[in-house]
C-alpha cells in the first residue's frame, strides 16, 4: 500500500565546509569526521538530541530536518555559538588541510516525505541559501571567521527580531540572493560570529551613507548572483 503523503512545516539546517574539494581524499575523510564530532558536540551542549534530526550526509556537510517542536532559539543562538567556540578551539590545534571554516544556512518551510528522502519547500531554499554567493563571499572576506551563518527571512523574522538569546538585527547583513536561472530570489541575512568592527566586505560594495542606510543604493554581483545592499546594515558585534 503506498505511503500516505504528509506536508508540514519544518526547521532545516545545512552545514558545508570551505573548500572541502581542495583537500585530499585522506583529509576530505578525517574532515568528515570532524565535522560529525563537532556536529554532534554542539547539539549536545545545548540540548539538542541530532539522533532525532533527518539527515542527509553531503560528504563535505549535510542538511536536517529538525523535530518539529525544536526550540528555534536554541538552534539559531545558542546552537551556532556553541559550534563557533567549537570551531576557534579546532583551528586554533589544527593548521593547513585540517581546519574547518562552516558555512550554515537556516529555514523554515514545508517538508515532505519521499521515496529517496525528505522533499518540499524547505529543502531546496536551504540548499540555494548555503552555497549562495553572499555567504560564500562573507566567510572569504574574513579570515579570522571559522563560520559564516546566513537566514531565510522567515527565519530572521520569527527569530532574529524577537531579540531574545541576545540576538539583535545589526548583527546581520541583509541581501538579496538572485539565481535567475533558477528563478530563485529571496532576501536573507548573514552573520558572522565575533567578527569586530561595522563592515563585511563583500567585493566592491560600498557602506551606506548613513547609520540607517537611508539614500544609498548598491548593487554588487558576486558568482553571477545579484545582492541588493540598499540599507543594508553592515555592523557586526564584536564576541563578548
Amino acid at each position: 500500500m503506498p505511503q500516505r503523503p504528509t506536508l508540514a512545516d519544518r526547521f532545516v539546517i545545512g552545514v558545508d565546509v570551505e573548500k572541502y574539494s581542495a583537500r585530499s581524499v585522506r583529509h576530505q575523510v578525517e574532515l568528515q569526521r570532524v565535522l560529525d564530532g563537532l556536529l554532534a558536540a554542539a547539539a549536545e551542549e545545548v540540548g539538542l538530541d541530532r539522533g532525532l534530526w533527518a539527515r542527509q550526509p553531503g560528504g563535505d556537510g549535510e542538511l536536517a530536518v529538525l523535530p518539529a517542536d525544536v526550540d528555534l532559539l536554541t538552534v539559531v543562538a545558542e546552537f551556532v555559538r556553541v559550534l563557533d567556540r567549537l570551531l576557534i578551539d579546532h583551528n586554533e590545534d589544527h593548521t593547513g588541510e585540517l581546519q574547518v571554516r562552516l558555512r550554515v544556512a537556516m529555514h523554515i518551510d514545508t517538508v515532505t516525505s519521499g521515496a529517496l528522502g525528505g522533499g518540499g519547500q524547505a529543502l531546496i531554499v536551504l540548499s540555494r541559501l548555503l552555497d549562495c554567493g553572499p555567504v560564500r563571499a562573507a566567510l572569504a572576506s574574513r579570515k579570522e571567521a571559522n563560520l559564516a551563518l546566513i537566514l531565510s527571512e522567515e527565519v530572521y523574522d520569527k527569530v532574529v527580531l524577537s531579540e531574545l538569546a541576545g540576538l539583535r538585527a545589526t548583527q546581520f547583513l541583509p541581501v538579496r540572493v538572485e539565481l535567475p536561472a533558477k528563478g530563485f530570489r529571496r532576501m536573507a541575512y548573514v552573520h558572522l560570529p565575533g567578527v569586530a568592527g561595522r563592515q563585511i566586505a563583500l567585493d566592491d560594495a560600498a557602506p551606506p551613507e548613513s547609520p540607517s542606510g537611508e539614500g544609498k543604493s548598491v548593487t554588487n554581483t558576486i558568482s553571477g548572483e545579484r545582492i541588493d545592499m540598499s540599507g543594508s546594515v553592515f555592523g557586526f558585534n564584536e564576541r563578548a
